[in-house]
């Protein structure tokens, strides 16, 4: 799957759960290689 896929779906779910968890996610999972 693209990444940018995975990122907007975390987005959407953790949108709805936590804004400061959806920045940590997104950070974490762009900082991978």
């Amino acid at each position: 799957m693209d990444l940018l896929f995975i990122l907007f779906v975390a987005l959407k779910i953790s949108k709805r759960i936590n804004k400061i968890d959806l920045d940590v996610s997104a950070y974490i999972i762009y900082k991978q290689p």
